[in-house]
């Protein structure tokens, strides 16, 4: 277990992607989550969280992580590992759409929390 944090820990600095951020932190567990498709994005929702930002793209629930992110491979391992385990992520948004990904808005960084 303490390898696990250890490895959380670890991406968790790779992610910390924009200390200025517009939303956030917003905590809860990974609702849906959906790969890469036509679309070089990975879109993910926070259990009732109904609006990821409401300045970006209001009443919409999805977050997006664009593939050429820094530390998109960590942050999708993240996201897939706090999903199956059933423990909150902790999710700050870039304020800004993510044109590439149908203009969900981007994540600035996100934490894996285990109580």
């Amino acid at each position: 277990m303490k390898k696990m944090k250890l490895f959380f820990f670890s991406a968790l600095s790779v992610l910390t992607l924009n200390l200025s951020f517009a939303t956030g932190p917003i905590t809860g567990l990974v609702g849906g989550l959906v790969p890469p498709d036509s679309r070089p994005c990975v879109f993910f929702s926070i259990i009732g969280v109904s609006e990821a930002d409401p300045t970006v793209k209001p009443g919409w629930p999805w977050f997006a992580v664009r593939q050429s992110q820094n530390g998109f491979k960590e942050l999708y391992a993240l996201l897939l590992s706090a999903k199956l385990s059933g423990n909150p992520v902790i999710v700050s948004t870039t304020g800004a759409a993510v044109s590439e990904c149908d203009g969900y808005v981007g994540v600035s960084n996100a934490y894996y929390y285990a109580p």
